[in-house]
């Protein structure tokens, strides 16, 4: 009897050992093992991409219905230029002109001469606001509008700058009276420089409200009233508002060296007030001798 072959028989029909066959090897693709890469596509619709997935586009359908957002002005640091394209877009953003205006050109277009609005915008401090005014008997202090429209001030203020309560309510703006009252430049001994910072806080302020009316109006009037302001607008130069020392050349008392501050009411953010304290005693004594005048 043969037993070779009825051992190869029975090994025949016996179940495979699973510990002495090696594990078969199984092919992967890069999408199974590395989600961020995609399988090539088959078809010329399903493009081959590499990498990760790209969003679908926006469609257009939508894109064109959006109307465009008004820019805002470059600001980059204290003392930096916007750039000459926003302003013009800005006010394009509000007058919906498909025209890009050169500077100056568009806010003195932005409204016609038959449907002029106010150059100072209507914004009136509440009461709460007035009497906290009242109460800075010893410090001059103002109230000031978004375009810089002065809505109120205390009697230390007006003695130290009568002309607010002389010029009309539409003149009532601080930006208009510093480049336009002749008593200003002789009130400000230095004058050019404290010039250039209103006007560098303003535009960096009113950058946004430039399609505003009352705001392009007065931008407007002063580009045709004053030749220092025409020049260094077109210079583009803003900055923030800083707390620093002014200089004042007061007609009844002399030199005052004083300090503003400005403050935003929490209740009402579009309105600031604007705060004067002496910075020497001498300054001290002389404004002390001016509000007891008024």
């Amino acid at each position: 009897m043969d037993h070779s072959r009825d051992c190869v028989l029975v090994w025949s029909n016996a179940e495979p050992s699973r510990s002495t066959s090696p594990a078969p090897m199984i092919m992967t693709t890069p999408i199974e093992t590395n989600p961020h890469f995609a399988s090539p596509s088959r078809s010329v619709s399903q493009p081959t991409q590499y990498g990760p997935a790209k969003p679908a586009r926006f469609p257009i359908a939508f894109t064109v219905a959006i109307p465009p957002a008004a820019a805002a002005p470059v600001k980059n640091a204290v003392g930096n230029r916007q750039k000459p394209g926003n302003e013009a877009m800005i006010v394009t953003a509000h007058t919906n002109s498909p025209a890009y205006p050169t500077q100056g050109e568009a806010v003195a277009k932005a409204v016609t001469a038959s449907d002029s609005p106010p150059m100072v915008m209507a914004i009136d401090a509440p009461t709460h606001v007035r009497r906290l005014l009242d109460a800075l008997t010893a410090f001059p202090a103002y109230a000031i509008a978004p375009d810089w429209g002065i809505s109120a001030w205390n009697p230390a203020y007006e003695a130290l700058y009568p002309n607010v309560a002389k010029v009309s309510a539409e003149e009532r703006n601080l930006l208009w009276l510093v480049f336009t009252d002749p008593y200003v430049r002789e009130l400000l001994p230095d004058w050019e420089t404290d010039s250039r910072h209103f006007l560098a806080q303003f535009r960096a302020e009113a950058g946004p409200r430039l399609g505003d009316p009352s705001v392009s109006r007065l931008v407007g009037r002063l580009l045709d009233s004053s030749e220092s302001f025409r020049t260094w607008w077109h210079t583009h130069d803003i900055e923030p508002f800083t707390s620093r020392e002014r200089w004042f050349n007061h007609p009844q008392v002399g030199a005052l060296r004083l300090e503003h501050h400005r403050l935003a009411p929490s209740d009402c953010p579009d309105l600031h007030v604007v705060i004067y304290i002496p910075v020497d005693l001498d300054t001290t004594q002389r404004l002390q001798v001016l509000t007891a005048r008024s």
